[in-house]
This record gives structure tokens, sequence and C-alpha cells, in this order.
């Protein structure tokens, strides 16, 4: 009895270290993200500098949105991925990012702040010749020259703790021109913000959407609220997540995945691109533009790959 007692101790140890370990393999893994995917921008939030005694020069309604359709492409078990506009050629206009797990030290040391620097960080169209450099953080000011949040900024958390963490491309910062050479080529902000140069701080998160998975609504119990984030959900990981799925004859790998995002940034109106007259000060009329964005995986990885005769 006693032996069989210590095989039973030995056993229950042994399943637990391994369930830890899966666990853990399984939230730290990189995502397979590749797909095609429509993304929506919401822009929700236009802010001016308080004290600034000329009429700001974003025209246009409030809110707005702007959708579009991509093609994400990343090798299985890399961080890298690019992506380009659905129906264009993506070898003239391809993005790049990085995917990283939102622990404490990555997000910080993402979202401090990096010059403005033109395409040529975001993209292989390089812009970088005629961008406009800039060395601080664009943000409104109130009438005592302190500096003001984003409402959009504040209510995008990310969990930072490597137990809870998800996985994005964050605070990704770069600089685009309002024309035709620009990311919304035939976007909303053409209209009315033509020539303008458009300076951003933009992340994307990356969630397994519980309802695109073959056993929803029934399965709808394998979904977890993401901690210390606000309205982010997503399939539960590791071997809790795997356990509940298996329960319905479904993997996680047969979830698709979704995309939610922040971002936005500072509009700047040269009188060389836009005809507005510089300040008093000689620096760019300016105003500030912030959105959020959703995503919905409409082909797999494997679809997609399928598509490209991979």
């Amino acid at each position: 009895e006693k032996m069989n007692l210590a095989g039973l101790v030995r056993f229950i140890f042994i399943f637990i270290f391994e369930v830890v370990c899966l666990s853990a393999q399984t939230t730290s893994s990189i995502p397979w993200i590749q797909g095609e995917y429509v993304l929506t921008y919401a822009y929700n939030e236009r802010r001016f500098d308080q004290s600034s005694k000329v009429v700001p020069p974003c025209l246009g309604p409030v809110p707005y949105t702007y959708t579009f359709t991509i093609q994400i492409i990343q090798a299985v078990g890399s961080s890298d991925f690019s992506y380009c506009y659905t129906n264009t050629n993506c070898a003239q206009l391809t993005f790049k990012g990085s995917l990283q797990e939102s622990t404490q030290e990555n997000v910080r040391s993402a979202c401090t702040f990096q010059s403005y620097q033109g395409y040529s960080l975001l993209s292989n169209t390089n812009l970088q010749d005629i961008a406009p450099t800039t060395t601080a953080a664009m943000v409104p000011k109130g009438v005592d020259g302190k500096e003001l949040g984003s409402y959009s900024f504040s209510d995008f958390t990310l969990p930072q703790d490597s137990s809870t963490s998800v996985w994005g491309s964050f605070c990704k910062q770069y600089s685009w021109p309002e024309n035709s050479r620009g990311r919304n080529r035939q976007g909303f902000g053409n209209k009315y913000w033509s020539g303008a140069w458009r300076h951003e701080n933009e992340t994307w998160v990356f969630l397994r959407d519980v309802t695109t998975c073959p056993c929803y609504p029934a399965c709808a119990k394998c979904q977890r609220k993401v901690p210390s984030a606000k309205n982010m959900y997503e399939v539960q990981f590791g071997v809790v997540g795997e356990t509940c799925l298996e329960s319905f004859g479904v993997a996680s790998s047969q979830c698709n995945f979704k995309l939610v995002g922040v971002g936005g940034g500072a509009l700047e109106f040269y009188e060389s691109t836009t005809g507005y007259l510089p300040m008093p000060d000689g620096s760019p009329q300016r105003c500030y533009s912030y959105y959020t964005v959703t995503g919905v995986q409409t082909q797999s990885a494997k679809e997609l790959q399928m598509k490209m005769g991979g």
C-alpha cells in the first residue's frame, strides 16, 4: 500500500508538472496569424491644442469608419509578418510587422517614443526622403500647456503579466502622407486632409475568437475575458482551453483569429503640401485623430496558403 501511495503521489506530481509546462509552452508559442482579414478603422476621437488661437484644420465628420481587406503572410513559428491590401501589387506596397508577447518588458520597450521616420519603418516603399522627422511625441495640450490624454488609448489596456499576456504588434510608430502614396490610398482622409502628414502610434492584438469555432455556441464557455484588459475576450489558452474544446471535438486551431487595436496621433498640415499657413512660431498647423481597430479573419492561414498555391 505504501508503494501504491508513493506511486500515486509520483504520478500526480508528474501530471501537474506536465500540465504546467505544456500550458506555459502553449501561451508563449508564437501564434500563426496568417490569413485574410477585413479590418475596420473607426475614427471616433479628434482633439486640438486648446491654447491655439488658430482654427484647427481637421475637417470632416466624426465618427467615421474605413474598411478594407488585407492578407497577412507569416511563416510558422516566426515573429515577423508582412501584409498588403488584397487585390493590389504586394511587391510595391508591403507593410511589415513583428509579433510580441505583451510582457511588461516588451510593452515598455515597444511603447517608448521613437522619432517618426516615414514608411521606411513600416514598408518597403521608402518615403524616408520626404517624411518630416520629428524628435518629440506630438500630443494635444490643454490651455495650461499640459498634455491631454487620448480616450481611445486610455480605454485600451494590455495585460502585462506573462501568465495572462496576449500576442500582438505594439506601439508601431511611423509617418505617412495623406495622398496616393499613403496607407489610406483611397480612403476617407484624402477628401478632407489631402497632403497632410500623419504620425501614428498603432497597436494590434490577435485573439482566438470563440464565435468562429465549429462548436459555437455550445462551447461558449471555453472563452475567457483577458485579465486587466477592457472588453477583450479570447479562447482560453493552454491545457484548460484545449481540454474544454476537446470535449466538443474541436481544437483551438480550428477557431479563427480576430484583431483588436487602437491607434492615432498628430496630423501636420505643411504649407507646401496643403496650402495651410504655418503657425506664428513657424510650425505647421496640427490636429490629432485617434481610432480603434477591429478585424475579422475571413480566411485561415491554411486557406490563404492554398489560395496562394502553397
